[in-house]
Protein backbone atom coordinates (compact mmCIF):
# COMPACT_ATOMS: atom_id res chain seq x y z
CA UNK A 1 0.00 0.00 0.00
CA UNK A 2 1.52 3.72 -1.17
CA UNK A 3 1.22 5.85 2.03
CA UNK A 4 -1.36 8.50 2.01
CA UNK A 5 -0.86 12.15 2.08
CA UNK A 6 -3.34 12.71 4.81
CA UNK A 7 -2.40 12.71 8.32
CA UNK A 8 -4.28 12.11 11.54
CA UNK A 9 -4.20 15.77 12.78
CA UNK A 10 -5.81 16.60 9.06
CA UNK A 11 -9.03 18.25 9.14
CA UNK A 12 -12.31 16.32 8.07
CA UNK A 13 -13.09 16.33 4.54
CA UNK A 14 -16.06 14.06 5.23
CA UNK A 15 -18.12 13.67 8.69
CA UNK A 16 -20.88 11.12 9.08
CA UNK A 17 -22.73 11.35 12.93
CA UNK A 18 -24.77 8.41 13.45
CA UNK A 19 -26.48 8.46 10.43
CA UNK A 20 -29.00 6.66 9.82
CA UNK A 21 -31.92 5.78 6.69
CA UNK A 22 -35.24 3.98 6.87
CA UNK A 23 -36.80 3.09 4.44
CA UNK A 24 -40.68 2.52 5.87
CA UNK A 25 -40.58 0.21 8.72
CA UNK A 26 -37.15 -1.34 7.21
CA UNK A 27 -33.68 0.46 8.39
CA UNK A 28 -31.03 0.05 6.17
CA UNK A 29 -28.40 1.93 8.32
CA UNK A 30 -28.36 2.81 11.96
CA UNK A 31 -25.91 5.03 13.65
CA UNK A 32 -23.20 4.87 10.88
CA UNK A 33 -20.27 7.25 12.22
CA UNK A 34 -16.94 7.95 10.78
CA UNK A 35 -14.25 10.70 9.40
CA UNK A 36 -12.63 10.99 6.54
CA UNK A 37 -9.76 12.95 5.60
CA UNK A 38 -8.48 14.70 2.55
CA UNK A 39 -6.51 12.57 0.58
CA UNK A 40 -6.89 9.29 1.38
CA UNK A 41 -8.47 6.12 -0.30
CA UNK A 42 -11.28 4.36 2.09
CA UNK A 43 -12.72 1.58 0.96
CA UNK A 44 -15.87 0.78 2.43
CA UNK A 45 -16.31 -3.03 3.70
CA UNK A 46 -19.26 -5.44 3.92
CA UNK A 47 -21.72 -8.19 2.69
CA UNK A 48 -24.83 -7.78 0.43
CA UNK A 49 -27.46 -5.40 2.26
CA UNK A 50 -24.74 -4.32 4.73
CA UNK A 51 -25.83 -0.34 3.49
CA UNK A 52 -22.96 0.06 1.25
CA UNK A 53 -24.64 1.70 -1.41
CA UNK A 54 -26.90 3.76 1.18
CA UNK A 55 -23.97 4.93 3.11
CA UNK A 56 -22.65 6.55 -0.73
CA UNK A 57 -25.96 7.93 -1.76
CA UNK A 58 -26.05 9.81 1.74
CA UNK A 59 -22.75 10.80 0.89
CA UNK A 60 -23.86 12.06 -2.67
CA UNK A 61 -26.49 14.55 -1.38
CA UNK A 62 -29.06 11.84 -3.23
CA UNK A 63 -30.36 10.24 -0.19
CA UNK A 64 -31.42 12.33 2.74
CA UNK A 65 -31.07 10.78 6.54
CA UNK A 66 -33.99 9.44 8.55
CA UNK A 67 -31.66 10.66 11.55
CA UNK A 68 -27.86 11.95 12.24
CA UNK A 69 -26.41 14.18 9.80
CA UNK A 70 -23.36 14.00 7.31
CA UNK A 71 -21.49 17.16 6.70
CA UNK A 72 -18.98 17.79 3.89
CA UNK A 73 -16.09 20.68 5.10
CA UNK A 74 -18.06 21.04 8.13
CA UNK A 75 -21.03 22.10 6.11
CA UNK A 76 -24.33 19.55 6.37
CA UNK A 77 -24.99 17.42 3.41
CA UNK A 78 -28.32 18.39 2.02
CA UNK A 79 -28.15 18.03 -1.78
CA UNK A 80 -25.22 17.02 -4.32
CA UNK A 81 -22.23 19.10 -4.13
CA UNK A 82 -20.36 19.53 -7.58
CA UNK A 83 -17.09 18.68 -5.60
CA UNK A 84 -18.52 15.08 -4.92
CA UNK A 85 -18.50 12.49 -7.93
CA UNK A 86 -20.59 9.81 -7.48
CA UNK A 87 -20.12 6.60 -10.13
CA UNK A 88 -22.94 4.06 -9.42
CA UNK A 89 -22.97 0.59 -9.80
CA UNK A 90 -22.87 -0.60 -13.89
CA UNK A 91 -26.03 -2.89 -12.70
CA UNK A 92 -28.55 0.44 -11.92
CA UNK A 93 -27.59 1.77 -15.47
CA UNK A 94 -29.90 1.22 -18.79
CA UNK A 95 -27.08 -0.05 -21.16
CA UNK A 96 -29.64 -0.13 -23.85
CA UNK A 97 -29.73 3.25 -24.29
CA UNK A 98 -28.71 4.83 -27.82
CA UNK A 99 -25.72 6.76 -26.61
CA UNK A 100 -21.83 6.79 -27.63
CA UNK A 101 -18.74 6.33 -25.47
CA UNK A 102 -18.05 9.69 -26.20
CA UNK A 103 -21.76 10.92 -25.90
CA UNK A 104 -21.45 9.58 -21.80
CA UNK A 105 -18.14 11.00 -21.17
CA UNK A 106 -18.92 14.14 -22.37
CA UNK A 107 -21.60 14.28 -19.37
CA UNK A 108 -18.79 14.75 -17.00
CA UNK A 109 -18.90 18.52 -18.56
CA UNK A 110 -21.89 18.84 -17.52
CA UNK A 111 -21.30 20.51 -14.32
CA UNK A 112 -19.03 22.91 -15.57
CA UNK A 113 -21.69 24.96 -17.89
CA UNK A 114 -25.63 24.29 -18.44
CA UNK A 115 -27.16 20.95 -20.06
CA UNK A 116 -28.84 23.18 -22.20
CA UNK A 117 -25.87 24.71 -23.87
CA UNK A 118 -24.47 22.40 -27.18
CA UNK A 119 -21.44 20.58 -26.39
CA UNK A 120 -18.43 21.96 -28.34
CA UNK A 121 -15.09 21.00 -29.58
CA UNK A 122 -12.99 21.98 -26.50
CA UNK A 123 -15.55 19.27 -24.62
CA UNK A 124 -14.62 16.74 -27.27
CA UNK A 125 -11.51 16.85 -27.36
CA UNK A 126 -11.91 16.97 -23.34
CA UNK A 127 -13.69 14.33 -23.41
CA UNK A 128 -11.45 11.81 -25.79
CA UNK A 129 -8.53 12.78 -23.94
CA UNK A 130 -10.25 11.22 -20.49
CA UNK A 131 -11.29 8.21 -22.60
CA UNK A 132 -7.27 7.97 -23.55
CA UNK A 133 -6.60 8.13 -19.85
CA UNK A 134 -8.43 4.99 -19.78
CA UNK A 135 -7.25 3.19 -22.93
CA UNK A 136 -10.79 3.56 -24.81
CA UNK A 137 -10.29 6.61 -27.04
CA UNK A 138 -10.64 3.82 -29.82
CA UNK A 139 -14.21 2.92 -28.90
CA UNK A 140 -15.39 6.52 -28.90
CA UNK A 141 -17.92 6.32 -31.51
CA UNK A 142 -19.39 2.55 -29.83
CA UNK A 143 -22.96 2.38 -28.34
CA UNK A 144 -22.14 1.48 -24.44
CA UNK A 145 -24.12 -1.46 -24.75
CA UNK A 146 -21.98 -3.46 -27.07
CA UNK A 147 -19.07 -2.92 -24.46
CA UNK A 148 -17.83 -5.58 -21.84
CA UNK A 149 -18.50 -5.20 -18.13
CA UNK A 150 -14.54 -3.71 -17.85
CA UNK A 151 -15.04 -0.88 -20.40
CA UNK A 152 -18.24 -0.24 -19.36
CA UNK A 153 -16.31 0.64 -15.95
CA UNK A 154 -13.75 2.80 -17.66
CA UNK A 155 -16.45 5.00 -19.57
CA UNK A 156 -17.62 5.95 -16.35
CA UNK A 157 -13.97 6.67 -15.16
CA UNK A 158 -13.89 8.93 -17.65
CA UNK A 159 -16.53 10.74 -16.93
CA UNK A 160 -15.99 10.96 -13.50
CA UNK A 161 -12.37 12.48 -14.58
CA UNK A 162 -14.50 15.25 -16.48
CA UNK A 163 -16.37 16.11 -13.71
CA UNK A 164 -13.43 16.97 -11.70
CA UNK A 165 -14.10 17.52 -7.66
CA UNK A 166 -12.50 16.54 -4.67
CA UNK A 167 -13.90 12.98 -3.23
CA UNK A 168 -15.02 10.26 -5.53
CA UNK A 169 -17.34 7.61 -4.41
CA UNK A 170 -17.42 4.75 -6.44
CA UNK A 171 -20.19 1.88 -5.83
CA UNK A 172 -18.64 -1.44 -6.34
CA UNK A 173 -16.34 -0.46 -8.98
CA UNK A 174 -14.52 -3.84 -9.46
CA UNK A 175 -17.43 -6.01 -9.54
CA UNK A 176 -17.48 -8.14 -12.69
CA UNK A 177 -14.28 -6.10 -14.49
CA UNK A 178 -11.34 -7.95 -15.84
CA UNK A 179 -7.77 -7.94 -14.39
CA UNK A 180 -6.53 -5.24 -16.55
CA UNK A 181 -9.45 -3.25 -15.62
CA UNK A 182 -8.75 -3.52 -12.15
CA UNK A 183 -4.93 -2.88 -12.36
CA UNK A 184 -6.51 0.02 -14.25
CA UNK A 185 -8.78 1.30 -11.25
CA UNK A 186 -5.71 0.86 -8.99
CA UNK A 187 -3.03 3.00 -10.86
CA UNK A 188 -5.75 5.54 -11.09
CA UNK A 189 -6.63 5.60 -7.36
CA UNK A 190 -3.08 6.09 -6.64
CA UNK A 191 -2.75 9.13 -9.33
CA UNK A 192 -5.78 10.88 -7.95
CA UNK A 193 -5.27 10.60 -4.38
CA UNK A 194 -1.59 12.25 -5.36
CA UNK A 195 -3.20 15.07 -6.69
CA UNK A 196 -5.26 15.38 -3.22
CA UNK A 197 -8.58 13.52 -4.27
CA UNK A 198 -10.21 11.23 -1.52
CA UNK A 199 -11.92 8.07 -2.42
CA UNK A 200 -14.38 6.60 -1.12
CA UNK A 201 -15.26 3.10 -2.78
CA UNK A 202 -17.55 0.22 -1.98
CA UNK A 203 -16.00 -3.32 -2.47
CA UNK A 204 -16.52 -7.22 -1.66
CA UNK A 205 -12.84 -7.80 -3.08
CA UNK A 206 -11.28 -7.84 0.47
CA UNK A 207 -7.54 -8.28 -0.89
CA UNK A 208 -7.93 -5.18 -3.38
CA UNK A 209 -9.01 -3.08 -0.32
CA UNK A 210 -6.19 -4.07 1.91
CA UNK A 211 -3.84 -3.31 -1.11
CA UNK A 212 -5.09 -0.04 -1.84
CA UNK A 213 -6.42 1.57 0.84
CA UNK A 214 -5.17 3.56 3.59
CA UNK A 215 -8.34 2.51 5.80
CA UNK A 216 -10.96 0.38 5.81
CA UNK A 217 -14.57 0.86 6.19
CA UNK A 218 -16.06 -2.27 8.00
CA UNK A 219 -19.77 -2.08 7.99
CA UNK A 220 -23.37 -4.04 9.13
CA UNK A 221 -25.22 -1.87 8.74
CA UNK A 222 -24.04 -0.08 11.91
CA UNK A 223 -20.20 0.66 11.85
CA UNK A 224 -18.04 -2.01 12.89
CA UNK A 225 -14.61 -0.58 12.40
CA UNK A 226 -12.19 2.01 10.60
CA UNK A 227 -9.06 2.19 10.50
CA UNK A 228 -5.69 0.68 8.70
CA UNK A 229 -6.41 -2.31 6.84
CA UNK A 230 -4.05 -4.17 9.80
CA UNK A 231 -5.62 -3.06 12.51
CA UNK A 232 -8.89 -3.80 11.54
CA UNK A 233 -8.95 -6.97 9.79
CA UNK A 234 -9.32 -8.92 12.87
CA UNK A 235 -11.19 -11.90 13.11
CA UNK A 236 -13.52 -10.33 16.01
CA UNK A 237 -14.35 -7.33 13.61
CA UNK A 238 -14.64 -9.85 10.09
CA UNK A 239 -17.36 -11.71 12.09
CA UNK A 240 -19.12 -8.94 13.10
CA UNK A 241 -19.02 -8.05 9.73
CA UNK A 242 -19.58 -10.81 7.95
CA UNK A 243 -21.67 -12.72 10.38
CA UNK A 244 -21.42 -16.32 12.08
CA UNK A 245 -18.99 -17.90 8.91
CA UNK A 246 -15.88 -17.26 10.12
CA UNK A 247 -12.81 -18.98 9.70
CA UNK A 248 -10.50 -18.36 12.91
CA UNK A 249 -7.39 -16.18 12.32
CA UNK A 250 -4.61 -16.74 15.09
CA UNK A 251 -3.86 -13.44 16.94
CA UNK A 252 -0.39 -13.03 15.00
CA UNK A 253 -1.12 -13.75 11.13
CA UNK A 254 -0.24 -11.98 8.89
CA UNK A 255 -2.34 -9.69 7.36
CA UNK A 256 -2.12 -11.35 3.64
CA UNK A 257 -3.49 -14.31 6.28
CA UNK A 258 -6.21 -11.85 7.46
CA UNK A 259 -7.09 -10.94 4.10
CA UNK A 260 -7.55 -14.07 2.45
CA UNK A 261 -9.53 -15.24 5.13
CA UNK A 262 -11.82 -12.18 5.16
CA UNK A 263 -12.02 -13.40 1.35
CA UNK A 264 -12.95 -17.12 2.17
CA UNK A 265 -15.50 -15.84 4.96
CA UNK A 266 -17.04 -13.88 1.67
CA UNK A 267 -17.51 -16.43 -0.02
CA UNK A 268 -19.21 -18.75 2.34
CA UNK A 269 -21.56 -15.81 3.28
CA UNK A 270 -22.35 -16.12 -0.44
CA UNK A 271 -22.78 -19.55 -0.61
CA UNK A 272 -25.58 -19.68 2.32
Amino acid sequence: MISSSAHPGDPALLELNDVSVHFGQRSAIEDISATIRPAEIVSLVGQNGAGKSTILRVIAGILPPSHGVARLRGTRIGCPDPSVVYVPQRAGVDWTFPVSVLDVAMMGCFRRQPRWRPRGAADRQAALHALDQVGIAHLAPVQIGTLSGGQQQRVFLARAILQGGDLMLLDEPFGGVDAPTQELLLSLFRGFRAQGMTILFATHDLTQAAQISDRILLVNRRTVALGPPSEVLTEENLRQTFGGQAILVPAHSSSELQVATAARMVELQDAR
